[in-house]
């Protein structure tokens, strides 16, 4: 099927020379070959939290971005971006030197000004103080945090996500009926590592698999049609439906421990600091 093949040729085309591969794509998927498990992980971290528990710290701070999102009621695409910011930031930094509290609503700030939503750092404010009445920062923190955050990213800020291909490739395969199942499956990837080590056209078509396969639809001829690789697409779908048998695993009260074994270690920073 020509159409098919130029779509997905389509959807290639711009990511193999974006910033979002030649600046991170290598560089996360090398130090990933290298090292297995835990290699997104900061070192520092590794020290304090195994990697299980960095997971859910993860996992949870993902959700945060998508629940703080939701409340200022900004677009996915926002939030998607936001994610990948603060799970790009930790993969170099440590949650001791950069509170997570206040790196997930800069990062959604710093994503609404590139997605051209702009929103006031006053409003990401006020929805954190909504969320958690501790929160310890304000606008003016937020605003400092954004620098931290370009600076480390080299200002490399244009994201290609799966949300286009998945729609592309699923109106040239007449296959609608599973768009929504499939869009939900492409938001969890965010709450995972997949976003940052594999291509968007993959992500999506593993997602198609998974929601096909749900939804008792045969699209394995379909995906014949496609002449793709299909070794990383089941990798990504088997990613996914591990994410979730472990996250269906936590409760509120690992989070709390976790958090509570984070915040341990800032003390003696904020002792040393004064």
């Amino acid at each position: 099927n020509k159409l098919q093949e130029g779509s997905v040729s389509t959807v290639m085309a711009s990511y193999w020379g974006s910033s979002q591969y030649t600046k991170w794509g290598n560089k996360i998927k090398e130090k990933k070959d290298k090292e297995k498990e835990g290699a997104l992980h900061n070192p520092h971290d590794r020290t304090y939290l195994d990697s299980d528990e960095i997971f859910k710290a993860r996992a949870y701070f993902s959700e945060l971005i998508q629940r703080l999102g939701r409340c200022i009621q900004l677009r996915q695409r926002v939030v998607a971006t936001a994610i990948v910011y603060f799970r790009r930031f930790y993969s170099s930094n440590s949650f001791i030197e950069y509170d997570p509290r206040l790196i997930a609503p800069t990062c959604l700030y710093l994503a609404s000004k590139v997605e051209e939503c702009i929103t006031h750092a006053s409003i990401f404010e006020k929805a954190m103080l909504n969320i958690d009445r501790e929160w310890p920062y304000n606008m003016n923190t937020i605003l400092e945090g954004e620098y931290q955050v370009l600076e480390d990213m080299d200002f490399y800020l244009i994201l290609y996500h799966p949300y286009r291909p998945l729609v592309q490739l699923l109106a040239d395969g007449h296959l609608g009926d599973i768009l929504e199942t499939a869009w939900h499956l492409v938001n969890d990837t965010y709450c995972t590592d997949i976003v940052l080590l594999y291509h968007p056209y993959i992500i999506a078509l593993a997602c198609i698999l998974i929601a096909g396969h749900r939804q008792g639809i045969n699209i394995r001829p379909w995906f014949a049609t496609l002449h793709v690789d299909m070794k990383e697409v089941w990798v990504v779908a088997e990613e996914l439906l591990d994410f979730y048998t472990r996250w269906a695993a936590v409760d509120e009260s690992q989070l709390l421990a976790i958090r509570h074994k984070i915040m341990e270690q800032w003390r003696p920073a904020a002792i040393t600091s004064k």
